[in-house]
């Protein structure tokens, strides 16, 4: 059988490693791969920011499975077109794969769901940074929302240094401020085991005791 890997990093180069063991691939790309997995797999250009250039590669292998590793191209819907055209692929849908491009979307996916979390605020602006930040002790993780490439955290020491990183994606500097065409940026942290209301920063039951990375780390 034929096998893609759409992707070109470590997660990627580890897929590839793994599936060249398999005794019934016959032929393996990876697009658009790198040095390192061109040892393993045949490497071909595509596009991963282009939902057409997927298809378009698509068309051209042909392959009998298709596995996505990065977040980019499953937010844009590949698995989702690759199954319209009868493809077989290996990855989350578009919706589903929202929870992990929309770090507001998860945290209010959990806190819908009932399923623990730490505390939160999104906020949408400097004052609503503010008035978020003072319901919350330091130290404060602030993430932006959408997809920053693992560069998207930083764990604030103190208030002044978060209301910074919130200033910092306020004027297009923060990660993850490209991926919906403004900002959003995400404090969290536990307080008193309740959540705060993730539009109006209030606070309300939620029944739930979330952990902070700073406790769930000891």
């Amino acid at each position: 059988m034929k096998v893609l890997v759409l992707g070109s990093g470590g997660r990627e180069h580890a897929l590839v490693w793994k599936l060249r063991q398999s005794a019934r691939i016959a032929k393996l790309y990876c697009a658009p791969g790198n040095g390192g997995i061109a040892e393993d797999a045949e490497c071909l250009p595509v596009d991963l920011k282009n939902l057409d250039s997927m298809v378009a590669l698509g068309m051209q292998v042909q392959p009998d499975l298709t596995v996505v590793g990065p977040e980019l191209p499953l937010t844009l819907g590949v698995v989702d077109e690759f199954t319209r055209r009868g493809w077989p692929v290996f990855g989350p849908t578009k919706a589903a794969a929202q929870l992990e491009a929309s770090k507001s979307f998860a945290k209010e996916f959990l806190q819908r769901h009932r399923i623990p979390t730490a505390a939160y605020a999104i906020c949408d602006s400097m004052e609503e940074v503010r008035e978020a930040l003072a319901l919350f002790h330091a130290p404060v993780v602030v993430k932006a929302d959408g997809l920053a490439a693992g560069k998207g955290v930083v764990i604030a020491a103190s208030k002044e240094e978060a209301a910074s990183v919130g200033a910092g994606c306020a004027t297009g500097g923060g990660a993850g401020s490209q991926a919906r065409g403004r900002w959003r940026h995400r404090a969290e942290y536990r307080r008193d085991g309740r959540l705060l209301d993730s539009r109006h920063c209030r606070r309300q039951d939620a029944g739930l005791a979330g952990e902070s990375h700073r406790e769930a780390g000891g």
